[in-house]
């Protein structure tokens, strides 16, 4: 037979929420973003150019001077003028007397290009990163009585 509800019923406590498994996996993830996290401070020489460059010359005969620098392994610092694909110079960058020179012939080329400002450094990957600033150093700027005269500020690496 039919028996009708009883008005009373009894409520059924909530289970409580087992947070064990939530945080064990806030655990984990936290462990792998630590992980891969990478928390080395890395230094740049500043450029004022972009890497990367959209546009070509059409006309490369128009420019005077495209100075290149091709820093060697060997303690050599060739420059060069890709205009006409000439070899201005050889230079050593391991001596100071040298590097005085270096600077002299960059200062001359400077006043016959006054216009001129980039210059592409090719650099060897053996070469020392405190010589390749100090020769970075030469071809930015230089210090006359107190002042900065900008030389080649617009460097650009080429890493082929």
């Amino acid at each position: 037979m039919y028996k009708a509800p009883s008005a009373r019923r009894r409520k059924k406590k909530a289970a409580p929420l087992n947070l064990v498994s939530v945080l064990d996996m806030v655990f984990i993830l936290n462990f792998f973003l630590l992980s891969s996290a990478q928390f080395i401070k890395i230094f740049e020489i500043g450029s004022d150019l972009p890497i990367y460059q959209l546009t070509t010359d059409d006309n490369p005969k128009d420019k005077e001077l495209e100075l290149e620098l091709d820093i060697r392994g060997d303690g050599k610092i060739l420059v060069k003028n890709n205009v006409n694909q000439g070899l201005l110079g050889s230079f050593s960058y391991l001596d100071s007397a040298k590097l005085d020179e270096f600077k002299q012939f960059i200062k001359k080329i400077k006043t016959q290009y006054e216009d001129e400002n980039q210059v592409v450094v090719k650099s060897a990957s053996s070469v020392l990163y405190q010589d390749l600033v100090s020769v970075l150093d030469v071809v930015r700027e230089e210090r006359v009585e107190g002042q900065t005269v900008k030389l080649f500020n617009q460097i650009i690496f080429d890493g082929k």
